[in-house]
């Protein structure tokens, strides 16, 4: 009996040592190796077929399964991050409000409100973004408080 894997691995369409003749040579007609196989499967039993097309579904079974795993990997959100404004004694009110419209984007009138809230609670969310851009941010802001003379801190935190 002919080996399955032996004719799935072959690497041409010959008949070279697999005990049979065909009718016709594969690379007269075009055709590939597996239809090739298909045509000399089809001359010998049909349970060496059976066990082909079960060996083909096995493979094909594993490579749809690597393939979700993979795809699992590739759909894998990106974890946030906030980043966190404390209220000081010493940092400006106009001054929060600069960081917060030219760091964090937020308009001259969402600015006031959250430099307000960091004031009466001691500290709010800027912004939600990626580990890198939360750290950016977060580093940018309290080097141009420094710059300026101000104990300004931020902080980032995993976003929950």
């Amino acid at each position: 009996m002919v080996n399955i894997a032996q004719l799935v691995r072959a690497s041409d369409c010959g008949s070279e040592g697999r005990g049979f003749e065909p009718h016709y040579s594969p690379q007269e007609k075009g055709c590939t190796r597996s239809l090739f196989l298909f045509y000399a499967l089809i001359t010998f039993d049909p349970l060496l077929i059976i066990n082909l097309f079960v060996y083909l579904c096995n493979i094909m079974e594993q490579q749809q399964s690597s393939n979700r795993s993979a795809t699992r990997l590739k759909i894998k959100h990106t974890q946030l991050y906030d980043v966190i404004i404390h209220n000081d004694d010493f940092t400006t009110m106009d001054f929060v409000v600069m960081i917060l419209m030219d760091i964090f984007q937020k308009s001259e009138k969402d600015a006031i409100q959250l430099m307000l809230y960091v004031h009466e609670s001691g500290e709010a969310i800027a912004g939600t973004y990626i580990l890198d851009i939360a750290e950016s941010k977060a580093d940018k802001a309290t080097k141009l408080a420094r710059d300026n003379g101000f104990p300004l801190k931020l902080t980032t935190q995993p976003h929950q």
